[in-house]
């Protein structure tokens, strides 16, 4: 019964914050959680059961250096399970330590930034998994995978929208953007929200004629 009812309360904490962060529901659960900035459901229960065993029976001053302990135990333990999951690797590049994500200042999610984020979006890798393209190729570079991170750091037929994320941005400096406070965020946002935008309607586009191509073949053999 336990078991159920943790799981039940993770599967409703995931979707909850797919929402929070407008990501797909194809986010790993832990990636959706460390972007939208939520601790998993269980530790927290585990930090409110332990903080309310307490109360009472300990002093003000003692009370908020326990509360300052499991939240640094909760912090822990996320951390752990963030760098041992598989999944979400290309997240984990970006936002590899918790604490500072989720203390930064200023800067909300979207839904173009988490696409870029977890890699879950309009990109011919992730496309092509689901069975949306018959390549995970990069239809404007050629670039043989088209990820999330080919098309932040590499694909040239991005280079200026991507000349406003700083002189050659790499990972490195994406993630201090990522933690610099409302700026860095926004500058983020925008190139996604251009850059996904054209992805979509050139793959729209690319689709539309693929389709009628084929009626044609069709109608005339």
């Amino acid at each position: 019964k336990k078991k159920w009812d943790r799981l039940s309360l993770a599967r409703a904490q995931r979707w909850s914050a797919l929402r929070v962060a407008s990501a797909y529901s194809t986010v790993s659960g832990n990636a959706v959680l460390v972007i939208a900035g939520r601790p998993p459901i269980d530790l927290l229960v585990e930090e409110r059961r332990d903080l309310y065993d307490c109360t009472g029976l300990e002093s003000e001053v003692d009370m908020t250096m326990r509360r300052r302990q499991r939240r640094f135990e909760l912090l822990h333990e996320w951390q752990e399970r963030w760098d041992a999951d598989h999944r979400g690797r290309w997240t984990h590049k970006l936002i590899p330590k918790i604490e500072p994500w989720i203390g930064r200042k200023g800067g909300e999610m979207g839904f173009h930034l988490t696409q870029l984020l977890a890699g879950h979006g309009c990109f011919g890798e992730y496309l092509h998994r689901i069975g949306k393209e018959a390549t995970p190729a990069c239809y404007e570079c050629g670039e043989a995978c088209d990820s999330a991170e080919n098309t932040l750091l590499s694909c040239p037929e991005w280079s200026e929208e991507r000349r406003h994320l700083g002189e050659n941005p790499d990972a490195v400096s994406i993630k201090k953007m990522l933690l610099g406070g409302a700026e860095g965020v926004d500058r983020l946002s925008r190139f996604a929200e251009l850059v996904l935008r054209k992805k979509a309607a050139s793959g729209r586009r690319r689709r539309e004629v693929e389709a009628a191509n084929n009626e044609a073949a069709v109608l005339n053999s």
